[in-house]
């Protein structure tokens, strides 16, 4: 059985700048059966970094009972999660917290696995909040929240009959955000903020030529930044420093690109050292290590003489999520407020939870919280928003409701 390679890059400060990196095939990165009562042998790394949100997808056969086991080490531990899909034969789905045998969720799902097709399933973790769902329909199986959690990094698998499973590289634990460019030479500078200044980002482009990352200070296109062309005129890859200036790398590389196919690449930012690949190489494109580093904060894409489609492989967005009653700031210095998309209601018991909270499915409208948000705070440097009805309505009377919602800044004329 082939083990996962752990998507981690550190770098040496030394002379020179070390680089460890992964490359693996981007399709899938581990497939491998198990026999009845058998766990994988290896624990997996989720990924690198936040540990307070991940988006595991994967797929897997059995008749019965499988189990995706969850620990913050790499190896056992007295602290876990456990979660099993096909339950009591096949006919429940649970999460389970160890120590003290705590049920997240134990939920009815008759026959959500079987020993013919393959299921389409994830498992995603966002700051307690757990869920179980299907990756093709969308539908949630099951969900539980966990306000005192334990920080995870490793997972393995485990069933009770024969299985068979398959994961994926780019983006173990991580959502798919997907962006075309129909227009060369649009900028698109509307992806999340780095977490931090040290980052690793996994994404994969189609395009005839002339596919270029920007990452820059600030959301926009600056004169310090860090502009990496794939396939400029069909020849190179290259690296620029300052706006509208010459590459300082120039490197020849060709069929680094295909119009037809996505070919999958990382790039990576650590203490001033930046370093981009192609998964499948046994090499960094380049590594350059800057004497005078920038501060990271925001990346765009263009390309410049052609369409483009991109896939982006990102952490879980941090959820602004705000209880019934009270209120939420939203700022944007030097730049104005987007609304995305608004929730004013209750979609599932995990958020806002309260003893005794009645199950309740489809109570708000996001239209109608949208329009609210959009009327209140579109256009504004800053807003606060009060999450009560007397704002929103009452999409469900008798429910403790929240409001959840996904914002930008537009820096921008």
């Amino acid at each position: 059985m082939r083990m996962i390679a752990a998507l981690l890059l550190t770098f040496v400060a030394v002379s020179t700048a070390v680089v460890e990196y992964a490359y693996n095939d981007p399709q899938i990165v581990d497939e491998f059966d198990l026999a009845p009562g058998d766990y994988s042998e290896d624990y997996k790394a989720l990924l690198d970094g936040d540990e307070n949100c991940w988006y595991l997808r994967f797929q897997v056969k059995s008749d019965n009972t499988v189990f995706v086991q969850f620990s913050p080490i790499n190896g056992e531990s007295e602290e876990y999660y456990e979660v099993m899909i096909g339950a009591w034969d096949n006919r429940n789905t649970c999460i389970l917290k160890q120590p003290g045998k705590q049920w997240l969720a134990d939920v009815r799902t008759e026959g959500v696995i079987t020993g013919r097709d393959w299921q389409y399933l994830y498992i995603r973790q966002s700051h307690g909040y757990w869920e179980v769902g299907n990756e093709r329909t969308g539908e949630v199986i099951a969900y539980g929240y966990d306000e005192d959690r334990h920080h995870i990094r490793y997972f393995r698998v485990g069933s009770n009959n024969r299985s068979w499973w398959k994961f994926y590289l780019p983006g173990l634990g991580r959502r798919i955000v997907k962006q075309d460019i129909h227009d060369p030479g649009q900028y698109i500078w509307h992806f999340p903020k780095f977490y931090s200044n040290n980052f690793y980002l996994e994404f994969a482009v189609k395009a005839g030529r002339d596919a270029s990352l920007v990452f820059s200070p600030t959301n926009g296109y600056g004169d310090d930044i860090y502009e990496i062309i794939i396939s400029a005129q069909e020849l190179f890859v290259c690296l620029r420093r300052k706006k509208d200036e010459d590459p300082i790398i120039d490197k020849p590389y060709l069929d680094i690109l295909d119009v037809d196919n996505y070919r999958y690449f990382w790039v990576s930012y650590r203490d001033g050292v930046i370093a981009f690949g192609r998964y499948g190489d046994d090499e960094p494109v380049f590594v350059y290590e800057d004497e005078n580093p920038l501060d990271i904060q925001y990346f765009g894409i263009t390309s410049y003489h052609v369409k483009s489609w991109w896939k982006f492989y990102l952490p879980c967005p941090e959820p602004l999520i705000v209880c019934e009653w009270e209120s939420l700031n939203l700022k944007c210095p030097n730049g104005f407020i987007t609304i995305k998309n608004a929730l004013y209601g209750r979609e599932n018991k995990a958020y806002c939870y309260r003893k005794g909270l009645k199950e309740t499915k489809g109570c708000g409208d996001p239209e109608i919280s949208y329009e609210v948000l959009r009327q209140q705070c579109y256009g504004k440097e800053e807003c606060t928003i009060d999450a009560v009805n007397d704002v929103f309505g009452d999409p469900c009377y008798g429910t403790f409701k929240y409001l959840q919602l996904e914002y930008s800044c537009c820096h921008c004329d």
